[in-house]
């Protein structure tokens, strides 16, 4: 008689295998719902850590560019060359249109000739029609010779002295640039200037930088 006191289902082989296989299902099941899912808390917590951002370094602006350093010695501020003193014109002298003006620098002036032409527009700007053309003369009362490069003439009329625009012709030619000893120079202005405004016209000559300048006022011929 046999001792075995097993169940006699178990003594059957097919009910083992299916034993042994509902065990293995078993401990893969275990081990599949005991893994971590990806994207888990666990996983965040192991994973990499964020990389930190570059903050601005000191004395950059947002930008990159590096600011000046606020404590730095401020530069020395830069000083603009002297330029050499231009001498001021000595009081003008108010004189009679047919009077000669003796310059303390040594020159006598003089309006030589004032005439009523028809002035020629020439060059941009110009407004031909009634003028007047005025001829100075320019004597050099010294013994050596008078720099005239920067001579000026010029020309107002009425009450308030209205500047008058300068042409070019007919005739006009500026006083050479120097005169000299003992010697007379003339130059010929043109201003545009309507006959009824000639009662009362002012020639102004400054002859020479720094020197006096010298006007002639009296009524101009129509």
């Amino acid at each position: 008689m046999s001792t075995d006191t097993a169940p006699s289902w178990w003594r059957n082989r097919t009910w083992q295998w299916v034993a042994v296989a509902v065990a293995v299902v078993g401990v893969v099941l275990a081990v599949v719902l005991t893994r971590p899912a990806s994207g888990s808390p666990t996983d965040a917590a192991t994973g990499p850590a964020p990389s930190a951002t570059t903050s601005p370094s000191a004395g950059a602006s947002p930008t990159g560019a590096v600011s000046a350093d606020p404590g730095a010695a401020p530069s020395a501020p830069v000083t603009a060359e002297p330029q050499p003193a231009v001498p001021e014109p000595l009081p003008t002298a108010v004189l009679p249109l047919d009077s000669q003006a003796e310059a303390a620098t040594g020159v006598a002036i003089r309006v030589a000739q004032l005439e009523s032409v028809e002035g020629e527009a020439v060059q941009a700007g110009d407004v031909g029609g009634p003028a007047l053309r005025v001829t100075v003369e320019v004597t050099n009362t010294t013994t050596s010779e008078a720099d005239l490069s920067a001579a000026v003439v010029n020309l107002y009329h009425g009450a308030e002295l209205t500047p008058a625009s300068p042409l070019l012709r007919p005739g006009g030619r500026t006083l050479p640039g120097s005169v000299g000893a003992g010697q007379a120079v003339t130059g010929v202005y043109l201003f545009s200037v309507p006959a009824a405004a000639r009662e009362q016209v002012r020639v102004e000559v400054d002859a020479q930088l720094g020197g006096p300048v010298v006007a002639f006022e009296g009524p101009a011929p129509r």
